[in-house]
């Protein structure tokens, strides 16, 4: 689940270090529901949201996007929505059919939101591979 993506170059410590300044309510989440960015007709991301524990998430990603403005990452220009991407449709799509087929139903156990874990992604052939360089509990 992405709270904001930093690019390609991101100075790692200092984010690392900026991140331990946030201050961030700890709960819950539990995935459901699902739909595609940008329409369902016209599909490049499948995705899987939030049943619960989206304002929680939502307060985390606003206070990781305060912690690094700073050092120069500007917010999304798109709202905050929780949600764990399940494919990506080369070329868009129509997913009518699989946004369908995820009902608003939670699905899966919950989980503890509790910390911010820095990844760095390396793209290969076969995919992304997402390496954690640092993990930070929230306080």
């Amino acid at each position: 689940l992405t709270l904001q993506f930093l690019g390609n170059h991101a100075d790692l410590d200092a984010v690392a270090a900026a991140l331990r300044h946030v201050s961030a309510s700890v709960g819950h989440a539990q995935l459901g529901g699902g739909g595609a960015f940008p329409s369902d007709r016209r599909g490049r991301v499948l995705w899987v949201g939030c049943t619960t524990g989206g304002a929680v998430l939502t307060q985390v990603a606003s206070a990781v996007a305060s912690a690094v403005a700073p050092l120069g990452y500007e917010p999304d220009a798109h709202a905050f929505h929780p949600h764990v991407t399940l494919a990506r449709l080369k070329p868009p799509a129509d997913a009518r059919a699989l946004v369908a087929s995820l009902d608003a139903s939670s699905f899966g156990p919950s989980w503890p939101v509790d910390e911010v874990v820095l990844l760095r992604s390396f793209t290969k052939p076969t995919g992304a591979e997402y390496v954690p360089c640092a993990r930070v509990p929230l306080t």
